[in-house]
């Protein structure tokens, strides 16, 4: 079992090296988009094959709109994130995720107070954030904050379901 952890691991690591230099050869939005066609041919093979019902009508637009926050828009702020940055300091923006979600989650679900003790981690995490930003950002806003809008977007997506 660890060893199927350890390469889960080294393939999800080296997916960050890998999309960064498919950027040097596909444009970063043709590239998302050529993952996410690959990955839903796939995926509704699998379903078709294990005679997975598909969504209802009714329920797709939840889904697209899920997809589109979520999945879509995530992975296309990642591959223009990583024209500019590099793949280790957009990967550490892309997963500050909990960061954000923190403050949003004191807006949106009831009874999710911000308490002095999240604010701090909240500041503490923020800090190692432009420590890691200042020491491998070089000029380069936009595609920092390409990289953290991307992993927001999935907490936006949750949204219409509160």
């Amino acid at each position: 079992m660890n060893v199927w952890i350890g390469l889960l691991c080294l393939i999800w690591g080296f997916n960050w090296v890998f999309m960064k230099l498919a950027n040097g050869v596909f444009p970063p939005v043709l590239f998302a988009g050529y993952r996410f066609a690959l990955g839903a041919l796939v995926l509704v093979a699998v379903c078709l094959a294990k005679k997975v019902p598909l969504p209802r009508l009714r329920d797709l637009k939840w889904y697209m709109l899920c997809g589109i926050l979520q999945t879509m828009y995530f992975n296309l702020a990642i591959q223009l994130s990583l024209k500019d940055l590099s793949a280790g300091l957009t990967s550490v923006l892309t997963y500050s995720m909990p960061l954000w979600l923190t403050l949003m989650a004191h807006f949106w679900l009831p009874g999710e107070r911000l308490r002095l003790r999240k604010l701090f981690g909240i500041v503490i995490g923020t800090a190692g954030l432009f420590v890691a930003m200042d020491a491998h950002w070089s000029g380069h806003i936009p595609g920092g904050a390409a990289g953290i809008a991307g992993k927001c977007s999935c907490g936006f997506s949750a949204w219409p379901s509160f």
